[in-house]
């Protein structure tokens, strides 16, 4: 899978229409690529669009733990748990 390009593409929808779903694909792609400052970023951006997604609180707490910043682990805890209470 071409990442980059995903990232150039989700980058022109947000561009017209900012949507959650697309915030977070291109967090993953972002992810995968290990570029965890701009997929936190993103996963912010949905989760602000789309508060109880428990798919997205993942997806962020998965690259706060991959990050491993100064509080980074609290951080990736208060996501996972408000992700597993959203699931359940």
């Amino acid at each position: 899978a071409d990442y980059e390009k995903a990232i150039e593409d989700y980058t022109k929808i947000l561009f017209l229409a900012p949507n959650a779903d697309i915030y977070k694909l291109r967090g993953d792609a972002r992810l995968y690529l290990k570029d965890y400052d701009h997929a936190i970023t993103d996963y912010t951006q949905a989760i602000q669009l789309d508060p109880n997604n428990p798919n997205i609180l993942d997806g962020r707490s998965t690259a706060y733990t991959k990050r491993k910043g100064t509080g980074d682990r609290e951080l990736a805890n208060a996501d996972r748990k408000k992700a597993a209470q959203l699931a359940r």
